[in-house]
């Protein structure tokens, strides 16, 4: 399970974008963020040698890499399931049950597994709309990973500073493309199904307006009321939907608050540890909210935080040099730095 979302931009120039992320599993693997060059070559991992697609990087990217383990061995496979690069086109992965990835066809040198889509795709393009034409022209192939067993049924939600959005799925083997400008994305049942859901009466009259009166007063708190609350994908989508309906804008110039407002709207659809557990075995996670990014595509700044590591940690892309790797690792889960302490204000 995990959750995407963009905060509508105010009317002011520049505009102020701003987009965020869960990464919800039951399983913990390894995960770092690392920053990738200019020059780089892609695919990473022990599946190189035998990948159809070789590239390089046109642009560096920040990405954050969870460790699979190739089906049979004890080799990891280090996949980029979230990111920002240079230009500020950000990419999500998501999970998806019920993905059927397209049969790829002949050798050609455009193949590519579905795992290494998001590296391809943060290391190639600067907008929505030149992925989406260069998908149309057959730039690539994509195809379930064989090496995994084919069992990473993903799904894909790609991000631009323009505001520009595109989900991208696979259904009955067949790569289905939608645009879009809310960045709206959990999990199952696929996004037109999801959109469909949202679309029902009982939810179009859902509004932060506070609706009832008690004791001669309005009843703080009515507004929204009626919103699911629970953790399944379709409460998660129209949950995080309608609270992006707040008045609030993200502004020019006041990121701590725009941040802050999505970090606010992240907690809403957080799964705490141990809240969901398997139906065969209850003491089992199921899945939990293992870390979020938030991603701020004026200031192309990449934020992020886990379930065990509440700080705020910042990663400035317009600093990096992505002229050269150092093949640096930063925890994104586990981290010293878990708190400030504030007793010297005291004294």
């Amino acid at each position: 399970m995990c959750t995407n979302f963009s905060i509508p931009v105010s009317g002011e120039e520049p505009a102020h974008r701003v987009s965020a992320r869960t990464m919800d599993f039951g399983t913990s693997f390894k995960t770092v963020l690392k920053k990738f060059a200019v020059g780089d070559s892609f695919p990473k991992g022990p599946h190189a040698i035998i990948h159809p697609l070789k590239w390089r990087a046109k642009y560096g990217f920040i990405g954050t890499l969870m460790e699979f383990p190739v089906m049979g061995t004890d080799v990891p496979f280090p996949g980029v399931w979230d990111g920002m690069n240079s230009s500020g086109l950000s990419i999500a992965t998501l999970w998806l049950p019920g993905s059927e990835y397209p049969q790829a066809t002949g050798t050609k040198d455009n193949r590519i597994w579905v795992v290494d889509f998001p590296a391809w795709v943060l290391g190639n393009f600067t907008t929505v709309s030149d992925l989406d034409n260069a998908m149309d022209e057959g730039a690539v192939q994509i195809e379930g990973a064989p090496f995994l067993e084919n069992k990473t049924p993903l799904h894909f939600m790609v991000q631009d500073p323009t505001g520009d959005c595109l989900v991208i799925e696979f259904r009955r083997r067949e790569v289905i493309k939608a645009r879009t400008n809310d960045g709206l994305l959990t999990n199952a049942p696929f996004y037109d199904e999801q959109l469909k859901n949202l679309n029902q009466e009982k939810y179009k009259r859902l509004t932060p307006q506070n609706t009832e009166r008690q004791y001669g007063q309005e009843t703080n708190g009515s507004g929204m009321l009626g919103l699911p609350g629970d953790a399944t994908p379709p409460s998660r989508f129209v949950r995080v939907a309608k609270m992006c309906l707040s008045v609030y804008r993200p502004k020019p110039g006041i990121e701590q608050q725009n941040i802050g407002f999505a970090w606010q709207i992240l907690q809403t659809v957080w799964v705490p540890y141990g809240t969901v557990t398997k139906m065969d075995n209850p003491d089992e996670l199921a899945d939990f909210t293992q870390w979020a990014v938030i991603r701020d595509y004026t200031k192309k700044h990449y934020y992020f935080y886990s379930s065990f590591n509440p700080a705020l940690h910042k990663i400035d892309l317009q600093r990096l040099d992505f002229n050269t790797s150092d093949g640096v690792e930063v925890p994104i889960a586990w981290s010293d730095d878990w708190f400030v302490d504030a007793t010297a204000k005291f004294n």
